[in-house]
């Protein structure tokens, strides 16, 4: 087997899909995690956007709130 050439001459192409249902679902996945993706920071940049205005047009970077943002932990994997 393996090394001496004796492990795949049969039995060895044998999937549960074949390659045009497999194509097809790794697309869908794709298109899907795209959606999210986008709809993610879609909301992500409206709340911004919103705190932006929120503060008269003014960006307020203190970093104890950016250290405390919880969304900003998550992203960067853990506590800061």
């Amino acid at each position: 087997y393996g090394a001496n050439g004796r492990g795949c001459q049969s039995n060895y192409a044998t999937f549960l899909l074949d390659a045009g249902q497999y194509m097809g679902l790794m697309a869908e996945y794709e298109d899907t995690q795209f959606d999210m993706y986008c709809n993610y920071c879609d909301h992500y940049m409206q709340q911004a956007y919103q705190k932006w205005v929120n503060n008269g047009g003014h960006r307020h970077l203190e970093f104890e709130d950016f250290k405390n943002d919880h969304e900003v932990q998550r992203m960067l994997g853990g506590d800061m």
